[in-house]
């Protein structure tokens, strides 16, 4: 495994994002980001809004 795949998948960014009542466990740096990310509301506008209009999200 290269030094940045291990670096990538450390457990030290094992943190739980709590996103729109849900609870998710990022396995990676990258995932964790694009947890932030959506959090934060930078990505996944137009997906949170699809969602709401066909009731998927609350």
């Amino acid at each position: 495994m290269t030094l940045l795949r291990s670096l990538n998948r450390s457990h030290i960014w094992h943190a739980k994002v709590i996103l729109k009542g849900f609870q998710f466990r990022a396995p990676s740096l990258d995932r964790l980001t694009s947890l932030w990310l959506h959090k934060l509301r930078l990505l996944g506008k137009e997906e949170f809004a699809f969602l709401s209009q066909v009731g998927g999200l609350e």
